[in-house]
């Protein structure tokens, strides 16, 4: 024992002495560094040895294994495939490729690989190419705010010269069931269904007539698919279509003014289809994530092309820290008039325990008729949403391939009159807040 510290103490001497290496000194030294432990040290000498062009297998594998036990997965990944290079039938490197991928987020990349494990692995890690399932989802969103006190200033600062609705959002309680399930090792399909019951004060004018309603209930039912198709290693293409159905109430009135009584009897509803196609594709690298995505929507009688440039940086090279922009041009047509409008969504994930990671997010500016690609949610609402801020704790089942989903938003929101002949040129803005707490959980195979 003590001839091999000896032995290792001076084939470090040589390496950090800058002399002429060899095979033995450095298959000596990163082997005793393996069996101690010694992760970093172990990484600085096999990079110095790859500088000196000493490379053979055993030496990828221990650099490799060393980013592994310091949990930097993305950088292990490089060295497994260099080790891949040099023996591409070892089981152990390929087994350890695929942690590498799961353990950085990069299913689809592990899902790619399945099939060089050997049949023993794949049971040892319970995978069963048959069963098509990868997951399946539960939630529910709950909301609550301010806008009830907006009635008054809603009726005193509007006119009737034209017509046009103003809105705001009082309460909603939404359900949700999300699926995903793959066709072979390189297609995974999502489905997410939705539906959401609302109540918002509304003013109409409709051909110079008031109407006001302080709830106006509606049901919005909301369907999305998107596939998730691998191009090849680190490349994925996600394209998606969504369809959106809003239910309103049409209502007949005795009496309606700003003075009268409010008696009235639904008589029939106004249902307001939108599709919403969006496709994104995003390149993986060990440090960090970049994707461009592309949407088309009809929300609110307008014509809206977004696109976004969106990245994520994982600097410890793992997922217990990670930081994501999601940055958006909206060009806004309706009629002859057009917008271009700027959003950016900073997002903050951090692990604070080992069962216990937290999200840290917000948006700004003013946005509306907005699409978030991230996150598949469409903010069709009649309204604009000034600034919004979040927060998201991820509670991992790990016996149960399962994660519970909490979450808290405050949003700030500005409710407009939007004129019927041009509703990128609303009048009369006041500003409630509201209070979004969801909740769910989560089965990934």
């Amino acid at each position: 024992m003590r001839r091999l510290i000896l032995i290792a103490f001076l084939a470090a001497s040589s390496l950090l002495s800058g002399q002429q290496l060899n095979f033995i000194q450095v298959d000596t030294l990163t082997y005793n560094q393996y069996l101690r432990g010694e992760w970093k040290e172990l990484i600085g000498s096999g990079k110095t040895a790859l500088d000196n062009e000493i490379n053979y297998y055993y030496l990828q594998m221990r650099i490799a294994y060393a980013y592994f036990s310091l949990e930097k997965y993305r950088q292990a990944i490089a060295y497994y495939k260099n080790a891949l290079d040099l023996s591409s039938s070892d089981p152990l490197a390929w087994e350890y490729l695929y942690y590498s991928f799961r353990f950085s987020g990069r299913y689809n990349d592990a899902l790619a690989i399945t099939d060089r494990l050997s049949n023993e692995q794949r049971q040892a890690l319970d995978i069963d190419m048959t069963k098509k399932f990868v997951s399946f989802g539960l939630g529910h969103s709950y909301s609550f705010s301010d806008a009830a006190m907006l009635q008054e200033a809603v009726l005193a600062g509007t006119t009737t010269e034209a017509d046009g609705v103003q809105k705001a959002s009082i309460s909603l309680n939404s359900p949700l069931v999300e699926l995903s399930h793959r066709f072979g090792k390189k297609f995974i399909l999502n489905h997410k269904a939705s539906m959401m019951f609302k109540n918002e004060l509304s003013y109409v004018v409709v051909n110079g007539f008031e109407y006001f309603s302080p709830e106006q209930p509606i049901r919005q039912f909301e369907y999305g698919a998107d596939a998730e198709i691998r191009l090849a290693e680190g490349w994925i293409l996600n394209p998606g279509i969504y369809f959106i159905s809003t239910t309103i109430p049409v209502y007949s009135e005795t009496s309606y003014g700003i003075s009268a009584g409010r008696d009235r009897s639904a008589v029939g509803e106004v249902v307001l289809n939108n599709w919403v196609e969006q496709v994104y594709i995003e390149k993986q690298l060990p440090f960090f994530d970049i994707g461009l995505s592309f949407v088309h929507h009809n929300f609110n009688l307008s014509s809206t092309n977004q696109l976004g440039l969106h990245g994520t940086v994982y600097p410890l090279a793992n997922l217990d820290l990670y930081l994501s922009i999601d940055a958006y041009m909206q060009l806004i047509s309706s009629g002859v008039a057009k917008s271009t409008e700027y959003i950016a969504k900073p997002l903050l994930g951090f692990k604070v325990h080992k069962n216990l990671w937290l999200e840290l997010s917000a948006s700004l500016p003013e946005q509306f008729n907005f699409f978030d690609v991230r996150n598949k949610v469409a903010y069709n609402n009649l309204e604009k949403t000034a600034s919004t801020m979040e927060a998201y704790a991820i509670i991992p089942m790990y016996r149960k391939n399962a994660k519970l989903f909490f979450g808290y938003q405050y949003r700030s929101s500005s409710s407009y009159f939007f004129p019927d002949e041009n509703i990128l040129e609303p009048s009369n803005k006041l500003m409630y807040n509201s209070h979004l707490i969801t909740g769910g959980i989560k089965w990934t195979k």
